[in-house]
């Protein structure tokens, strides 16, 4: 007789399994509907953002965080911002002036976000080379999509 019962019980988790499976076939479908009802369709989303010929448009760009940029401060000390300005295309360059006060060449990476008050909208970055006691001219320009009044900040120079 117990044998029987044992027998019972294993047609039984065989049998169950099929509907384990539906089951959980149903919540992933459930939790995969509830995902794309949640995610943004447009609208004010996008408020901001223009296509641009050869891109997409985003109201924020991926911007590297400040803890991974390399910054020496005595370089950055070094580095001027000169002018901000939207680009007629879209998007925005900032120019200045480095001014190496070593008695050996030196080079620069200079980080520039693009802000919208305090959030990093998108951002550049260049390299110059700076004579010993020199000074040397840089610009970063990024075109995007962006109807914002954006300002520049040196962020990181390395």
């Amino acid at each position: 007789m117990s044998e029987s019962r044992r027998g019972g019980t294993e047609r039984k988790s065989r049998n169950a399994k099929p509907w384990v499976l539906a089951a959980l076939a149903l919540v992933a479908v459930a939790v995969a509907a509830r995902i794309a009802v949640s995610l943004p369709s447009g609208g004010d989303h996008d408020r901001h953002a223009e296509p641009v010929p050869g891109g997409h448009a985003l109201a924020r760009y991926p911007v590297p965080a400040l803890g991974t940029l390399h910054n020496v401060k005595a370089k950055a000390e070094q580095v001027e911002v000169s002018s901000c300005d939207a680009l007629d295309e879209g998007g925005q360059q900032a120019t200045g002036r480095v001014t190496n006060d070593a008695r050996k060449a030196k080079r620069y990476q200079i980080t520039v976000y693009f802000l919208d008050g305090k959030t990093p909208i998108n951002y550049a970055q260049t390299q110059v080379s700076v004579p010993p006691g020199g000074h040397v001219p840089w610009v970063v320009e990024k075109v995007f999509a962006t109807d914002l009044d954006l300002t520049c900040k040196v962020v990181a120079v390395g």
